[in-house]
């Protein structure tokens, strides 16, 4: 989750010192590292996550925490409607329109998540992205090239090791377990809950 975070946040999303970062479900294990990883390149970082993860989102640096169930796009929208710079969505939900509606000149969309279902298919706004000079990115951990994943292990490292990146929650479980864990992940909102498999 980390090195995703890293890749998108920067890589893709070429966050910088200054930039106003927001991420669309940034309570899970992604999301959260993004959040820490923008934080600490001095980006101001706006969260969008479940009522019960805001929290967390501004402990671990967020500036600002919204309710995904809320109506949030019309709140962030009164403070930074043409502001944000970075908008990364890791929720799947790929809200395009209120992503570019957001948008600052030259800012850039990152998308991580979405399944090509019906419900995952969104109209793009081409005209007020265009006029904004925007960028929409997808991003897949798959397609990483091997100097991508070395370089977002290497920055990622220290943070893990300095307790900076940590999981919502780790679940361990035995080896033997590994078909019940698979389910787990098909069957359950995980929240950002990771799933350690400990050998016998």
């Amino acid at each position: 989750p980390a090195s995703t975070a890293y890749l998108a946040t920067f890589d893709y999303g070429q966050t910088k010192a200054g930039d106003t970062v927001l991420i669309v479900g940034a309570a899970g294990n992604v999301g959260s590292a993004a959040v820490a990883l923008a934080v600490r390149s001095g980006a101001t970082v706006v969260a969008v996550a479940a009522r019960r993860s805001l929290e967390r989102c501004l402990e671990i640096g967020a500036h600002e925490a919204y309710d995904y169930a809320s109506d949030w796009v019309a709140q962030v929208s009164t403070k930074h409607r043409d502001h944000v710079d970075v908008y990364l969505d890791t929720s799947g939900v790929n809200d395009v329109a209120a992503a570019v509606d957001l948008l600052a000149p030259h800012g850039r969309i990152v998308l991580l998540s979405g399944d090509g279902t019906v419900d995952t298919q969104r109209p793009v706004p081409l005209g007020p992205l265009y006029r904004k000079s925007g960028s929409i990115r997808g991003f897949v951990m798959s397609r990483a090239s091997a100097e991508q994943l070395a370089d977002a292990a290497q920055r990622t490292t220290g943070l893990l090791a300095e307790g900076a990146l940590l999981p919502n929650a780790i679940d361990l479980m035995q080896f033997s377990e590994t078909a019940r864990a698979h389910r787990r992940i098909e069957t359950e909102t995980m929240g950002g809950t990771r799933l350690v498999l400990l050998p016998a």
